[in-house]
């Protein structure tokens, strides 16, 4: 099939109308519960964990996407989210102190006496948890450059949804009126981080579209996307479900 600018407006306009709009993006139940509820200790400890597991094993997807790229362009873009990820670039190496995400998140954790071993770890994550991140390694790491950048699409359209910015006002919230103690400097980063990798992403998609030696294929594309977005959804859906039953179990 031809490439044309037409066909390549036409294929956006699937992606924004299939993908975009998803409703995890739109209505994610968890993080506007999140952004407005009277967090306590307790659920806040339950978000960390299991945030942490996705965060730490992300790391793997994030590798797995790097050593499967498809062309030397795109290994380097993939190994400059992957050693941003890992701390390498990011604001921290200032000091000389790179901190993978689990470091990170453990800052933020201490005054929730939770320690290194209480974060990060599969045997840690719930099946929802560890759903969603076998499904990133699956897809987004795909050695099938079609799959992983359908699942990279998705994974960076969420990315920059409302979602940090759920979480960084819930924990400001929480902050301010019950642990000032706690440092919110890797939800901070993210919230203004994701915006970059999106547009890495979107240009990255350009580029192999029109690329006359590489052929994209578009419903392999969609579909990888889609799978994608559902296991986003059932990551946060299962967060959502676990705070129901603890609230249960503390009020019977």
């Amino acid at each position: 099939m031809y490439k044309t600018k037409t066909s390549y407006e036409a294929f956006l306009e699937r992606i924004e109308k299939e993908i975009v709009r998803d409703s995890i993006i739109e209505n994610n139940q968890y993080c506007h519960w999140f952004r407005e509820a009277d967090l306590s200790a307790n659920f806040v400890r339950d978000f960390t964990i299991q945030f942490s597991v996705f965060s730490n094993l992300c790391l793997v997807a994030e590798l797995k996407k790097m050593l499967n790229s498809h062309s030397l362009e795109y290994m380097r873009s993939a190994k400059e989210i992957f050693l941003t990820e890992l701390g390498a670039l990011s604001p921290n190496n200032s000091d000389k102190n790179m901190l993978t995400p689990v470091e990170w998140i453990l800052q933020f954790a201490k005054p929730l006496d939770l320690r290194f071993s209480d974060l990060g770890k599969r045997k840690l994550g719930t099946p929802s948890t560890l759903f969603f991140c076998g499904e990133l390694e699956r897809l987004y790491g795909s050695e099938e450059y079609s799959v992983a950048a359908g699942a990279s699409y998705a994974f960076q359209t969420w990315a920059v949804s409302d979602v940090w910015d759920d979480l960084h006002t819930g924990l400001l919230r929480f902050k301010n009126s019950k642990m000032a103690n706690l440092e919110l400097g890797f939800f901070t980063w993210h919230n203004k981080e994701q915006e970059q990798y999106l547009k890495q992403t979107q240009t990255e998609l350009a580029e192999a579209y029109f690329d006359p030696d590489f052929f994209l294929d578009e419903d392999l594309f969609m579909r990888s996307a889609k799978e994608m977005m559902k296991a986003i959804a059932i990551f946060w859906d299962g967060l959502y479900t676990n705070r129901i039953v603890s609230e249960y179990r503390k009020n019977s």
